[in-house]
């Protein structure tokens, strides 16, 4: 979970959300949190 909150430090970071969701085997949640941030 911990991981999830440094994705959603700040929507800029997009290569660290990508980073995120590459080390995060469930994705999926932070992807939508990321989806989100995106837009």
């Amino acid at each position: 979970k911990g991981k999830s909150i440094v994705c959603h430090f700040d929507f800029i970071s997009f290569c660290i959300n990508f980073m995120c969701i590459s080390s995060v085997k469930n994705g999926e949640m932070v992807r939508i949190r990321v989806e989100s941030i995106l837009l």
